[in-house]
């Protein structure tokens, strides 16, 4: 009866535009029902770290302010701090055989900004394995970047369930690479999914109430499964997912999307099976949103995850001196709540410390699932061989996921 009527309380906050952009106050009460408590954390340290973006009331007590703004610009100045990485030099490795695809590894460490130290406990950011794989995109590429599905959903006995309606990326690979022409040279993990039949993701609240919101006369087949807006070769099969079952009071996502003309950008995506997707050939829908235009643009986009600390992942377009530009996979491994990165930590690396030791700028960048499913597989045309490089340090064998991004050729 308590969840029920938790329920109808969340009910009424969001109805009442508890996360719209404007700035009504709710209590530490309040903010219990409605926010996971990595999300509340950061929402009640932010008046710490950061004084002018609170509001005091006539009292002169600090009243919490859940203002989607004020979160994402907090986000926006913990990613532009210094945390004065340093790394190993970077180890090279091409996986094709034009020298056009390369992947990067190295060990890192930075300092946890000491003006931050209000916002989380301090933390000793030591010994991170960080990889990535960096491709030249250019108008005589031999590859494409393209999302993919890991289980078969044409069977019905692999997909009846979520459980069943994934795999592991590394024998996704190997499976795939053996029956295609085509080869994937690198892969990493994609966006958000349901783990276990009826649990809820905390990434979309209220998932298997979805159906009435969608009004789907046929769902697709994994619509219930993927959290992310999944299109391949033209065909559809999840959508951005409503963050709080209502479309009308749900964020963007950041979402990697190729148009009909081979276009690829990330963009923010609406929610919704709603959307016009007939210009789009590909996509895959995750967040949060990292940096837009060369500048960091967190949106933290109601995803609990942006405030998680382990192993992650993200993907980000970049462009060198001469305008070569490049789409990089990036993850870092780590295990929840003892090692890896935030969300803006990843922003910040990728902008102030990645591109710079690999002679590119970041120009735009977003998250992917993180955590446990965190992976990243590479294959060497060279030897033939391919190899789980990242994983989270849950399991040696990588978490088996809904979908993935990937490097064909």
């Amino acid at each position: 009866m308590n969840k029920f009527f938790n329920i109808l309380l969340l009910v009424a906050l969001v109805t009442n535009n508890v996360f719209a952009n404007n700035n009504k106050k709710i209590s530490s009460e309040q903010i219990d029902n409605i926010f996971t408590p990595k999300v509340k954390q950061f929402i009640n340290n932010i008046n710490k770290a950061y004084p002018f973006l609170s509001v005091k009331n006539t009292s002169g007590l600090t009243r919490h302010v859940v203002n989607n703004n004020i979160i994402n610009e907090a986000l926006n100045l913990t990613a532009s701090a210094n945390y004065q990485w340093k790394c190993t030099e970077p180890l090279a490795e091409y996986l094709d055989n034009d020298n056009q695809i390369a992947y990067y590894t190295m060990t890192c460490s930075g300092e946890w900004p000491q003006a931050h130290d209000n916002l989380y406990n301090k933390l000793n950011i030591k010994n991170l394995l960080v990889h990535a794989v960096v491709a030249n995109r250019n108008s005589s590429q031999q590859w494409e970047t393209t999302p993919l599905i890991t289980a078969d959903i044409n069977n019905q006995n692999q997909c009846i369930s979520p459980v069943n309606c994934r795999s592991r990326l590394f024998d996704y690979v190997q499976n795939y690479n053996r029956s295609h022409s085509r080869k994937i040279i690198a892969v990493i993990n994609g966006g958000y999914f349901f783990m276990h039949k009826g649990f809820v993701d905390s990434n979309c609240i209220w998932k298997t109430a979805l159906s009435y919101f969608y009004n789907f006369d046929k769902p697709l087949p994994t619509s219930f499964i993927g959290d992310g807006l999944t299109i391949i070769n033209a065909q559809t099969f999840s959508f951005n997912c409503p963050a709080l079952g209502s479309v009308r009071i749900s964020p963007d996502r950041a979402t990697w999307v190729v148009d009909n003309k081979g276009n690829g950008k990330i963009v923010d995506m609406p929610a919704g099976n709603t959307i016009d997707t007939s210009n789009i050939q590909q996509a895959l829908g995750a967040g949060p949103m990292l940096i837009q235009n060369g500048e960091y643009a967190m949106e933290w986009q109601l995803i609990p995850s942006t405030f998680g600390y382990s192993a992650n992942t993200g993907l980000a377009l970049a462009e060198d001196e001469s305008g070569q530009e490049k789409i990089v996979f990036f993850t870092v491994d780590g295990i929840d709540g003892k090692n890896g990165m935030y969300s803006f930590e990843m922003a910040n690396f990728m902008k102030e410390y990645l591109g710079k030791a690999l002679g590119f700028e970041i120009r735009s960048a977003m998250s992917m699932d993180h955590g446990g499913s965190t992976s990243m597989v590479t294959c060497s045309q060279v030897s033939g061989s391919c190899r789980l490089v990242s994983h989270s340090g849950e399991d040696d064998s990588g978490r088996a996921v809904y979908n993935g991004l990937a490097i064909i050729q």
